[in-house]
Parts: structure tokens; sequence; C-alpha cells
């Protein structure tokens, strides 16, 4: 299996998309990646492409991109609220 390859720019649209701060989508990643250590500065050095993300958090990115996805095309019924 190849391992996607994640872009500055991807990195913040998906994050600018979702509403988050660049410390908040490093908390979702940490969440998503246990053990591993991002801060809001990471994020940021990634958004410049200054550094790129290690391989094994490229898949922990998408799926915290790939949850906010999902949580905008949920219809959300007067029952949830």
């Amino acid at each position: 299996m190849k391992t996607p390859h994640v872009t500055a720019a991807g990195i913040q649209k998906a994050r600018k998309a979702a509403g988050l701060t660049q410390v908040q989508f490093a908390a979702k990643i940490r969440d998503a990646v246990p053990g591993t250590y991002v801060v809001g500065s990471t994020v940021s050095r990634w958004e410049r492409g200054v550094r790129t993300p290690p391989t094994y958090l490229t898949l922990g990115i998408l799926a915290v991109c790939e949850h906010f996805k999902k949580l905008e095309t949920v219809p959300v019924s007067r029952e949830d609220t």
C-alpha cells in the first residue's frame, strides 16, 4: 500500500475548513495518533512547507481530515439538537 502524500496547502485547507486553530488541529492529531508530539508550531511548519509530516503521522492527519468531512455532510435533525 502506498502512503498518501499530504501537502502543506492541503493541511491548511482542511484545518481551516474544520474551523480549527493550529493548536486545536495538533490536539486532534495527538488524539488520533497517541504517543505523538504535535503542537501548534509543528502544524505551522507543515503548512509553510518548512517541514513535512513524518510518514507515520500521515494516516492520522488524513483520519482527522476525513472525520471533519463526514461531520459536514451528516444532516442534523431537530431531534438531535
